[in-house]
């Protein structure tokens, strides 16, 4: 973590920061408690931070500093609910054809209520929607990227835990995504996007949660259980 001579990181007031864990919830929590106290510490973080823009910028230039990113050509992404991490601005300096030098091809997600789906569709272009449960996402019309052209997904959530194990919305998406990714293409890293002060030292897991294989904050991006 580098540290500037003004007193912050990354753009990010340091009295603003919270070190990794400070807020870990003691004694054995259900993930509907949890859920709840992870909506609380992000709200506070955000309230802190202006809407949160400036974490979102520190956590989208350690995204896009890292090896994971560079080596990347397409990227499964998304587009931020509520306080989660803003990556618009990644969005908005990378996309671009592919084989443009340093472009990136970036897909969003597509929910798929009747059996908690997820498609991913090119963000380039796609007009977006609102969902029933809020979330923004392209129309079914805009192009879908397979599986086996997938290099990197940035992967969005409540909380993750140092090993990786992420708390999500309660759905499954997410969950069967993952399990899918892993299943056929388990090279391929998977980044579980937040902030310092949201992640924990363990989280609950149930048979069918599917860890993540990076984590990316404010301070960095890393493997997990590093």
């Amino acid at each position: 973590m580098t540290t500037a001579d003004n007193g912050t990181t990354d753009g990010v007031p340091l009295d603003r920061q919270r070190s990794a864990h400070s807020d870990q919830p003691a004694g054995p929590w259900d993930k509907p408690t949890l859920r709840a106290h992870a909506r609380r510490l992000r709200a506070a973080a955000i309230t802190q931070d202006e809407s949160g823009t400036l974490l979102s910028q520190a956590v989208t230039r350690r995204i896009a500093a890292s090896d994971q990113f560079a080596a990347a050509t397409t990227v499964l992404t998304y587009v931020a609910f509520g306080s989660e991490v803003d990556l618009r601005s990644l969005h908005d300096a990378y996309d671009g054809p592919a084989g443009a030098a340093g472009r990136k091809r970036f897909a969003v997600p597509l929910t798929h209520a009747p059996d908690s789906r997820l498609t991913f569709h090119l963000l380039a272009g796609a007009d977006l929607r609102t969902s029933r449960s809020g979330f923004r996402e392209p129309l079914a019309a805009a192009p879908q990227v397979p599986l086996h052209e997938v290099d990197l997904v940035l992967v969005p959530g409540l909380a993750f835990a140092v090993d990786g194990t992420r708390l999500g919305y309660g759905k499954g998406f997410y969950d069967r995504f993952l399990a899918e990714l892993r299943t056929a293409f388990p090279a391929v890293p998977t980044v579980g996007v937040t902030i310092d002060a949201l992640v924990f030292d363990a989280l609950p897991q149930d048979p069918h949660d599917v860890a993540v294989t990076h984590l990316a904050t404010e301070s960095g991006l890393r493997p997990v259980g590093g």
